[in-house]
């Protein structure tokens, strides 16, 4: 049997400066990965603390946008109950005779009618137009309890009298929720115009919303005293027409005389 034997050469040790020049490599390729890893949890940690931002930033938009909704739902409530007891307005006074209170009636029910829609108030358009609507219902029933004031048989009616008060009270209250509702929006406004939350608002489609800006003099209960005495507008007196002159008398020309021409006596010669 025959036997074959394998012969390696044997490795050279490694020369200390080999073995310097490696342990520095290591140590350099050690520390790079060290810096790798730092720049990365730094960016880890920078991005956390961006997304922190951001939601925060969002979620406060979010809220005021929240509470200008329900500044604004409070608003249709205080016009959902004037536009209630209007019905019921018009029934005690519907039964005048007077034709003056019975157009002043039809412009409130028109007007009324006008106001029952359903707006998006985040729609400039749409906002403008419900707020006129509001604005020129409330300027008629101003009118109508103007002109009731006329007419004794209607505002000592205890009816009228009560609806009267409650409309008052409901106009007052319809000017505070519009001032909240107006601060609300100027909050939220103030959030999505401003940096940084412009970024984030125009990142999410948070868009300025309209505030009230119609006729407030409308929106204010009319100061009607109805227990004072009726009064009624005096007439204008009528313009004072100067006589007619008499046509002045044409000047004529004197009459010419003519002297009588007497003929001188004839004598006869014999």
């Amino acid at each position: 049997m025959q036997h074959h034997f394998v012969t390696t050469t044997p490795i050279p040790p490694m020369e200390p400066k080999m073995k310097l020049n490696y342990a520095a490599a290591k140590r350099e390729s050690g520390g790079a990965g060290i810096a790798i890893l730092g720049v990365v949890g730094v960016l880890i940690v920078l991005a956390i603390i961006i997304g922190v931002w951001v939601v925060g930033i969002s979620n406060k938009i979010v809220k005021l946008d929240q509470a200008a909704d329900t500044a604004w739902a409070q608003v249709q409530s205080q016009y959902q109950r004037r536009l209630d007891l209007i019905p019921n307005l018009v029934a005690t006074v519907k039964g005048a005779a007077q034709q003056e209170v019975q157009v002043v009636v039809g412009a409130v029910e028109a007007r009324a009618k006008a106001t029952q829609v359903q707006i998006n108030p985040s729609d400039p358009a749409q906002f403008a137009q419900f707020a006129k609507a509001q604005s020129e219902l409330g300027g008629a029933l101003s009118r109508l309890l103007v002109t009731v004031e006329r007419y004794p048989e209607i505002r000592t009616n205890q009816n009228f009298l009560e609806l009267q008060s409650q409309i008052e009270g409901t106009e007052n209250r319809i000017s505070v929720e519009r001032m909240n509702f107006n601060t609300a929006v100027q909050n939220y406004n103030n959030s999505v115009l401003t940096f940084p939350g412009s970024l984030i608002a125009g990142f999410r489609n948070f868009q300025k919303r309209p505030f009230f800006t119609g006729d407030v003099a409308a929106q204010t209960a009319p100061a009607v005293d109805f227990g004072a005495p009726a009064t009624l507008a005096t007439p204008a007196p009528a313009p004072v027409v100067p006589p007619a002159s008499a046509p002045a008398a044409i000047p004529t020309a004197a009459p010419t005389l003519t002297p009588a021409i007497t003929p001188a006596p004839v004598t006869a010669t014999p």
